[in-house]
């Protein structure tokens, strides 16, 4: 984790103490709205965990209450594994472009 921390710092911007108790948060939070979601998984390591397609999917839903589309629960091959990633990102993508949309309609 210091080694993590002295590559994310090298804008100079908190602690490595900071970052880490950051990382907590968030760790905390989406642990949080994996449980209210009934999910098995849990996550222990942010930084490595947050790769997984299948978890952040599943933290997307659990947060957003949007389903990800044409997701493959287990993939077999390193292609579909791939395919689940970018869906992942793309529906991640969709629901922040909403959000935004929806937020600047409200300015109006």
């Amino acid at each position: 984790m210091l080694n993590k921390c002295a590559s994310i710092n090298s804008g100079g911007q908190g602690s490595c103490e900071e970052i880490k108790h950051m990382i907590q948060i968030y760790t905390d939070w989406a642990n949080y709205y994996l449980e209210q979601h009934k999910s098995k998984r849990k996550i222990t390591d942010l930084s490595v965990d947050a790769r997984d397609g299948l978890l952040l999917a599943e933290i997307i839903e659990a947060v957003t209450k949007v389903k990800v589309p044409n997701l493959i629960k287990k993939p077999k091959t390193q292609q579909q594994t791939k395919e689940e990633k970018s869906q992942t990102k793309t529906t991640l993508q969709i629901i922040v472009s909403l959000r935004l949309m929806k937020t600047n309609m409200k300015d109006q």
